[in-house]
C-alpha cells in the first residue's frame, strides 16, 4: 500500500479485534463504506476472518466490477456460472459463508451478496426439506401435525412426488 494513499481504518470485532487498512479507492463496491467521511477508525462487528475476506473481495474488484450472475442460475455447479476465483472465494464452511453473506449485506456490497446467495442456491438445489436441514445443520422443530398442515398449505411448491436426487 502506498504510504501517501488515503485509507480507511477498519477495526474488527467491534473495535476489540485486529485493525485493517484499506485504500479509500478500493471500497467502491460497498455503498456503506463509499459514503463514509472523515478519518476516524470504523468499528465493525465482524470477525477478523470475515473482515479480511470482505477486504480481499473489495481489493480484487477495486478497478472493475465482477460480472453479474445470471438468475436463475443456469448450472448446478457455481464455477460454471462465475469466475474460478469467485467460486473458490465462497468455498467456505457454512458458518463462514453465512458470516460473509451477513457482512456483505450490512456493508451493501451487492455483487458479494449475490455471489454468496448463488453459492447457497447451489448447496440447496434439488434438495428436499430434510436434505436442506442436513446441509445447514438444522433440526426439524415442527410437529408432525404442523408438517402436514404446511404440506397442505404449500402443496403447489412442496412436490412430494418428486424426490430430490441424492448426491
Amino acid at each position: 500500500m502506498d504510504v501517501d494513499q488515503e485509507v480507511y481504518i477498519l477495526k474488527s470485532e467491534g473495535g476489540n479485534g485486529p485493525e485493517f487498512r484499506i485504500p479509500k479507492d478500493s471500497v467502491g463496491l460497498s455503498r456503506v463504506l463509499s459514503d463514509l467521511e472523515g478519518d476516524d477508525a470504523i468499528e465493525l462487528n465482524f470477525s477478523a476472518q470475515t473482515l479480511s475476506k470482505i477486504l480481499e473481495y473489495l481489493n480484487k474488484y477495486k478497478n472493475n466490477a465482477p460480472a453479474s450472475i445470471e438468475r436463475p442460475l443456469r448450472a448446478k455447479v457455481l464455477k460454471e456460472v462465475v469466475s474460478e476465483w469467485d467460486a473458490a472465494f465462497v468455498e467456505l464452511e457454512i458458518p463462514d459463508l453465512y458470516d460473509l453473506l451477513c457482512a456483505a449485506h450490512l456493508l451493501d456490497i451487492a455483487p458479494l451478496v449475490n455471489l454468496c446467495g448463488a453459492k447457497v442456491a447451489t448447496l440447496i438445489d434439488r434438495k428436499n426439506a430434510e436434505q436442506i436441514r442436513e446441509v445447514f445443520g438444522l433440526t426439524n422443530d415442527l410437529t408432525p401435525e404442523q408438517q402436514e398442515s404446511a404440506k397442505k398449505e404449500y402443496h403447489s411448491i412442496l412436490l412430494d412426488e418428486i424426490q430430490a436426487p441424492t448426491s
